[in-house]
This record gives structure tokens, sequence and C-alpha cells, in this order.
């Protein structure tokens, strides 16, 4: 079945593209979820200027992302946290900690998604952080996590919240004590 994409869809195609695919899967997911059209001869219009939109989206967005690759060449980004004596952060720094303070400090405006830690960064020191401005280019953009200059490095921890307690019942088999105004029978 021939549908026309209003959506990128991986594996399949991307906006604006018509593709042949199987009956099933347009029926029950493409056309239901409005992802795809039918293709009849007068759609063709529809595609050309879908494909259009989508190449001067494409060229607007490689244009923004060598903007920002620009400004992320040499910048290093430096993140406060509280962190302990030994070197270690009480919390972490994640993508989205990253992110802020790339467009704080450089004022270039990145996504979360486009910061790409394996895992969130935990220790005070110097890390280099991949940033990617699009699909294909990755810029690695160093990041220093210091302790954070309000908090003495090795400051006091919040205190812990207490575990709640439970009051204990006796050995199985024992009889349970009688509740409030029943009187016991002798």
């Amino acid at each position: 079945m021939r549908v026309l994409l209003r959506d990128d869809i991986s594996g399949v195609g991307k906006r604006g593209d018509i593709v042949e695919v199987a009956k099933g899967f347009a029926r029950n997911y493409l056309l239901p979820t409005g992802r795809a059209l039918l293709a009849g001869d007068k759609i063709e219009k529809q595609a050309t200027a879908m494909r259009r939109g989508r190449d001067l989206r494409n060229v607007a967005d490689r244009d923004a992302a060598r903007t920002v690759a620009g400004l992320l060449g040499a910048a290093t980004v430096t993140i406060s946290a509280r962190a302990a004596t030994e070197g270690r952060l009480f919390g972490s720094v994640s993508a989205a900690d990253v992110a802020e303070a790339i467009t704080a400090q450089t004022g270039a405006e990145i996504d979360r998604h486009k910061v790409s830690l394996s895992e969130p960064i935990k220790t005070v020191g110097t890390h280099v952080v991949p940033v990617s401005s699009t699909t294909r280019s990755v810029r690695r953009s160093p990041s220093r996590s210091c302790p954070a200059p309000d908090r003495p490095p090795g400051g006091r921890r919040p205190p812990a919240r207490s575990a709640p307690t439970f009051r204990k019942r006796g050995p199985p088999g024992t009889p349970r004590a009688p509740g409030p105004g029943v009187t016991p029978d002798a």
C-alpha cells in the first residue's frame, strides 16, 4: 500500500516520502495515528511541499549547528555542586545540568538530549562531555565540576530521615490481646 508519510518514521522513511508499506501496518498504525496519508494521484504536490519544507528546515538546522559548534569550540563550562573532601559529589551532575550550564555560560541553546553522558558525573574535576549539535556531528566540550562556593568542602550533610518503626507481634500461635472495651471471659 502506498502512503505519504507525515512524520519521520525510523526504518520506513522521512516526512514527505511516498513509500510502499504493508497493508496491515498502514491500516492499523500509520493511518489511525495520523502519521501517514493514502497516496493517490493528487497527493504528489503535497509530498513535494513537505519535502521542500523538510529540506529548508535541514538547512536552517545545519546553520544553527555550525553556530553552536563555533560557540562551544574552546568553551569550558564550570558547574558548581556540593562535594565531600574526597572529591565525590553529594549528588551528581546530569545531562540537564550540563545543558543549563552551557546555555547560561555561553548563550548557546542546547537541548539536554543533545548532551550524551554515559553516566552522570559524580566526581570533582574536569570531564569531557560530548555534545551533538546535529544528528551527524559531535563536539566534545570540556566541563569542570567543582565544590559549591557557598558550602565548604566536607560541610555537614542534611539530616537523614529515620526509618519507620513497626510494632512487633508475639511469636506465632500466641493469642492476641483483646481490644479496648472487650472484657475477657472468666
